[in-house]
């Protein structure tokens, strides 16, 4: 295995210190700084954090950390430490303000929903009695105050709800990581479509298949969207006998940067059953998303090149989060504050959980 010394890292690739249980941040982090829009966005200072006015602001704390990645070069022998983006994600989301292992994936979704919130200048604070959904996470959309914390917030002028579609905000990060789904119903019999639903998302989850020793990225993609029957009480386009309707998803419009979850812990947590599925999803450097968006044209605007890998390693109450990140034709291992080169053999034997691809310029 090849290795590189602290020094010979490319500019803004450091090691981000482990606080205790918070791989599942580092291993996002990396993989946000390796964004070029995201980079691009507070490295060109378009978010003046000396004139921000959030309490806690998310994005002032990544702005911050963005900017000490890609700093003076005699200071990238040094791990930064995350423990202001930390601080500002607890604030806003009291729920997670633990210290134990939390699922980077949910934190990748959380973190966007509060950034997303505070880059638009609202200050955001959930319910603690309430979980918060992943569909509404999912969306971007941010849910309201506390109720106890309702009259503060009129009082200081803050919204207690935001609700941005993806084609009305112009953040960052719905520049950068918000796409749209499109699901189809139509009658089995007759063909005709019956409804269309359009849904913002940040990247998808997908099925891993188990019972099988490997997979493909592709493959499970295939199943994401393919089409699907559901009952219904008949057509009620052209009054067709039929019980059944097909339901299809495909990307309506793709996103600048595509992130794929794969959900490998299965079972309920509620009923501590959650098992993980360990088996192998095979992933390609290139990916051409034109199967799977509406128009189904074969255009190079719908191929994207992977540039990061969240893997997670062993059992969920004791795993742990790393992440391969490639700059250039290189790619590095980073686990918390170490950071070395590797050969791109281990990133695709890897067991990837998350998935970072970003549309290709050729």
């Amino acid at each position: 295995m090849a290795s590189s010394s602290p020094r010979c890292l490319p500019r803004g690739l450091r090691g981000s210190v482990n606080m205790g249980n918070t791989c599942f941040v580092a291993s996002v982090l990396q993989a946000l700084v390796a964004t070029p829009s995201v980079v691009e966005f507070f490295l060109g200072e378009r978010h003046a954090r000396s004139e921000c006015a959030v309490e806690h602001c998310a994005a002032c704390a990544l702005d911050a950390y963005v900017c000490e990645a890609y700093g003076e070069k005699d200071s990238t022998s040094r791990a930064l430490v995350a423990s202001e983006v930390l601080h500002a994600w607890w604030q806003n989301e009291r729920s997670m303000a633990k210290q134990q292992q939390q699922d980077a994936h949910e934190f990748f979704l959380s973190f966007l929903s509060v950034a997303h919130a505070n880059v638009l200048g609202k200050s955001l604070r959930r319910e603690k009695k309430r979980p918060v959904g992943l569909e509404a996470l999912l969306s971007l959309d941010i849910t309201g105050l506390d109720e106890d914390e309702d009259e503060e917030a009129d009082a200081a002028g803050v919204d207690a709800k935001v609700n941005v579609s993806v084609d009305a905000c112009d953040c960052v990060f719905h520049r950068s990581f918000a796409g749209l789904l499109r699901s189809d119903v139509a009658c089995a019999a007759c063909g005709e479509m019956t409804s269309t639903i359009l849904e913002a998302t940040v990247g998808i989850s997908i099925d891993v298949p188990s019972g099988t020793a490997s997979s493909e990225l592709t493959d499970c993609l295939r199943a994401f969207t393919a089409a699907e029957s559901i009952e219904s009480r008949g057509c009620a386009t052209r009054g067709c006998a039929t019980t059944r309707l097909t339901k299809r998803v495909l990307f309506e419009r793709l996103p600048r940067t595509l992130t794929f979850h794969l959900k490998r812990f299965e079972g309920g947590f509620e009923s501590n059953s959650v098992r993980k599925n360990d088996v192998h999803v095979r992933f390609p450097l290139d990916i051409d998303m034109s199967p799977f968006v509406v128009d189904g044209s074969m255009q190079a605007k719908n191929v994207y090149k992977l540039y990061a890998v969240v893997v997670h390693s062993g059992i969920l109450e004791g795993g742990h989060y790393t992440v391969y990140i490639r700059r250039a034709w290189t790619w590095f291992l980073c686990d918390d504050a170490n950071v070395r080169e590797v050969d791109a053999s281990h990133v695709f034997a890897a067991q990837a959980y998350m998935l970072f691809y970003q549309i290709s310029q050729s």
